[in-house]
């Protein structure tokens, strides 16, 4: 029989690697036509403020490589980022300028916060089923911003929904690590409640528990489908509440 395609995967590798070609040829070209960074950093902003964003993204990359500066090399990713919803392949391009910001300088956090987001968003994406290798990937990028900030909201998040996602996905996840993501999940709501995202998943943690009581007849399924229920019931309020509080703003 035919094994189905990961079409999600297979486009997460084509821009990945697609990303990286080009980040690779536009540097090597630049670097041997121009050599002089100011002159790069120039033109990027001429094409930048004329909308050619391609091209601007281009020469700060090739301006970041003769600097080898990551701040430069981030703006290059950001610019064909703003894009990526006109053209995939810009995506692919941004990824590839971020992790070249990254290779540049392991500790700079702001490439890092966005090859987070990236993850992020192909993960809440629909349609296809992640392998466990994405979810190492996305918990060893948040880990990375956490041994540089410690604080940082969007990366401690991160690691307990990537367990709670995980799963979900039916990707073999001890009772114990569940359980932790779900307290911490919870302790994070006090600092974030407007993040509705946090009790969705601390609710699809307890509904995957309760089938999994339910299969092997523990007796818990009946207590965590309430709690799921619960959680799922103040989440919804909450949306709801800030729907009405945006109309309501003048």
């Amino acid at each position: 029989m035919a094994r189905k395609l990961n079409t999600r995967f297979i486009l997460i590798a084509s821009l990945v690697v697609g990303g990286a070609m080009f980040v690779t040829a536009a540097a090597v070209w630049y670097h041997r036509h121009h050599r002089d960074p100011k002159k790069l950093l120039a033109t990027a902003e001429a094409c930048e403020r004329d909308g050619k964003l391609v091209d601007a993204a281009k020469h700060y990359a090739g301006a970041a490589q003769l600097m080898h500066d990551p701040k430069l090399m981030t703006q290059a990713g950001d610019l064909v980022y703003k894009i990526s919803y006109d053209d995939p392949e810009n995506l692919g391009a941004a990824r590839g300028y971020w992790d070249s910001a990254v290779a540049m300088d392991p500790t700079y956090t702001p490439a890092l916060e966005r090859k987070l987001a990236w993850i992020q968003e192909i993960r809440k994406r629909p349609g296809g089923r992640q392998r466990p290798e994405f979810y190492d990937t996305l918990k060893e990028v948040a880990k990375k911003i956490l041994k540089n900030d410690p604080k940082n909201l969007p990366a401690r998040e991160a690691l307990p929904i990537a367990v709670i996602d995980a799963y979900g996905q039916q990707i073999e996840t001890s009772r114990d690590d569940v359980d932790k993501a779900v307290q911490d999940l919870i302790d994070l709501e006090k600092e974030d409640p407007n993040n509705t995202e946090l009790p969705f998943f601390v609710a699809l943690a307890y509904q995957v528990q309760a089938g999994k009581a339910m299969e092997a007849r523990t007796g818990e399924a009946d207590q965590l489908s309430a709690s799921a229920k619960r959680v799922m019931d103040e989440a919804i309020a909450l949306i709801q509440t800030a729907r009405r509080f945006i109309i309501a703003r003048p």
